[in-house]
């Protein structure tokens, strides 16, 4: 099966469930635009380089490098309003591998 970069989650720190390998994390502001998230998710990609090497493989590092190169990948973002007086809430993206059960996603590390 083919791995991929998915968007796990969209929400506040409180509530992210985690995942069993290292996560890219972007604070959202305001009305932020496709390009501000793919400055943001390459800026913390090298920023937690070192952390993420001990998680994935040469392969998969290739694929996080690889997916923030896309600005469509942040597309979605610029349909997120504004929210003000509260935390940033964050994406959270990680290398995954998509399954299917009885018409269920799932996405294994």
């Amino acid at each position: 099966m083919k791995k991929t970069v998915e968007l796990l989650d969209f929400c506040l720190p409180d509530y992210f469930s985690g995942y069993p390998k290292p996560v890219v994390a972007i604070p959202v502001f305001g009305n932020m635009t496709a390009e501000e998230a793919q400055e943001a998710y390459n800026n913390e990609l090298n920023a937690i380089w070192e952390h993420l090497e001990y998680g994935y493989t040469k392969e998969e590092l290739k694929l996080l490098e690889d997916y923030g190169k896309d600005v469509s990948n942040f597309n979605a973002i610029e349909d997120i309003e504004e929210v003000e007086d509260i935390e940033p809430a964050y994406l959270y993206f990680a290398v995954c591998q998509m399954t299917y059960s009885n018409g269920i996603r799932f996405l294994n590390p």
